[in-house]
């Protein structure tokens, strides 16, 4: 059965307007949370979590509504709710990853370090939401747990597991994966941020098929301990939210640095990239969209360069993603397999068993290889503000266009193709969605920099945000 998703006018504000809004006691932690609750349930029996922790959110608001009422204040942004994908830690609750293979593993002791840092400035968790199979496609569908539809596109609501068949109307759409439940818990309206991971796209693949931004920082800023990985030479933890500064003021909280500061960023003294290489490989309809971007920035004074980038060239033709990601992944899952093979999603085991043909010596190549184009893109991108081209080729497809194997594969991999790039250079990478019709598909606009310019592409991004709105 199909469920709407009503949004709350709440959650589709910024992070630092809901913290006006506390500050100025507007609005206070318990009534963002009850009204969160209040949202889901009357949105029907949905699978958007795998675990909920509304007794505990619902005592967090209380504690943290006392607190500032006595002049305690862990942050400004103490008190406003979030979700958080299903591949945290957090003390006392089974780490699922999305899978029923992990349903029966002992509750975590600890809770993941990033998550900690926000729950200290006051963050208050709901729950742990669905997410593709120990994040393993970029399309979202988990057949344990149900497959949360995108709350963009009409009366669509939320999939149970049993809904996913070959009646699954044409019009209902994917989130996007593998961080879906994220993608969905913001988009729908129920939070204003959820904190997800991308090894190939799994935060930004998401935020542009639902119309919301998503982040995937640098590999190393954010540590990812007590977080299941995929492949630890490419995962990045990241957040999707209502904004660009939403998304660097939660980076930064979770890799326990300064705020990042964006500034003011003159559009006319840009230099931007468009790779050609790339950008005309989509779809008309996301391809329209991304050149008129394109002509807004320009028409604003900024300098857009379409030059083929060799390096992405290089990059797809490769495959080192596919070996990097498939060699770290199988030796994790390994005895996993062994032990619970039977409990996988059989589209996630084949692909995380190809990795068993991996050899030591293709792997060890493909680290080299990496760090190579690591080098190569600080040579080709260096005299660049900012690399955009889009997100994604396609907007999200429907359901029924991934019933079967082969539409699924060839339909994975080319949602994945974009963003996978920048896990290979291990360049941070936003995703900003593009503006959206009535009739229109949301899609993304992705940014990115060379290595080390982070902080600065935030900044470029939250310009450019306000440009192309």
């Amino acid at each position: 059965m199909a469920i709407v998703l009503c949004q709350s006018d709440a959650m589709t504000k910024t992070l630092a307007q809901l913290s006006s809004d506390l500050g100025s006691y507007r609005t206070t932690a318990s009534e963002l949370v009850e009204n969160a609750w209040h949202q889901f349930d009357q949105s029907g029996d949905q699978q958007l979590f795998t675990i909920e922790l509304r007794e505990s959110s619902l005592k967090e608001a209380e504690v943290i509504d006392a607190e500032r009422a006595n002049g305690i204040l862990r942050s400004r942004f103490a008190g406003i709710p979030i979700t958080i994908k299903d591949l945290f830690d957090l003390q006392g609750c089974v780490t699922m990853a999305g899978s029923r293979a992990l349903a029966d593993a002992e509750p975590s002791r600890n809770t993941a370090p990033c998550i900690e840092s926000l729950i200290r400035a006051g963050f208050i968790i709901l729950g742990k939401v669905n997410m593709t199979e120990f994040a393993f496609s970029g399309l979202g569908l988990n057949p344990h747990f149900g497959t949360p539809a995108n709350p963009r596109f009409g009366e669509e609501g939320l999939l149970s597991a049993a809904s996913k068949s070959a009646a699954i109307a044409s019009t209902q759409r994917i989130p996007g994966g593998s961080s879906s439940g994220s993608a969905v818990s913001v988009a729908s309206g129920l939070v204003a941020a959820s904190i997800g991971t991308d090894t190939g796209g799994s935060v930004r693949i998401p935020a542009s098929f639902c119309g919301v931004t998503g982040y995937k920082p640098e590999t190393s800023l954010v540590n990812g301990a007590g977080v299941i990985p995929l492949s630890p030479s490419l995962d990045s933890v990241g957040p999707l939210a209502n904004s660009v500064k939403c998304c660097a003021d939660l980076t930064a909280i979770m890799a326990d640095s300064l705020p990042i500061e964006l500034g003011e960023v003159d559009i006319s003294q840009l230099n931007i990239l468009i790779p050609d290489n790339v950008v005309w490989h989509v779809s008309q309809q996301v391809g329209d969209r991304v050149l008129e971007a394109v002509k807004r920035l320009s028409d604003s004074g900024a300098s857009c360069v379409f030059r083929s980038s060799p390096l992405i060239d290089d990059v797809l033709g490769s495959g080192v993603q596919g070996i990097v990601a498939g060699f770290e992944s199988f030796h994790w899952h390994r005895d996993l397999l062994a032990s619970h093979g039977d409990m996988y999603d059989p589209r996630v085991r084949v692909r995380i068993e190809t990795g068993a043909q991996i050899s030591e010596s293709e792997y060890e190549q493909a680290l080299i290889t990496l760090q190579r184009y690591r080098l190569q893109q600080l040579q080709e991108w260096r005299d660049y503000d900012a690399v955009i081209w889009p997100t994604t080729a396609v907007t999200a497809p429907g359901f029924d266009e991934l019933i079967s194997d082969t539409d699924y594969d060839a339909i994975n991999q080319l949602v994945l193709r974009n963003t996978a790039i920048t896990n290979v250079l291990d360049a941070a990478s936003i995703s900003l969605p593009l503006p959206t019709s009535t009739h229109a598909s949301p899609a993304g606009l992705m940014l990115s920099s060379p290595a080390g310019e982070a902080d600065r592409l935030l900044a470029v991004a939250s310009a450019i945000e306000k440009i192309i709105a």
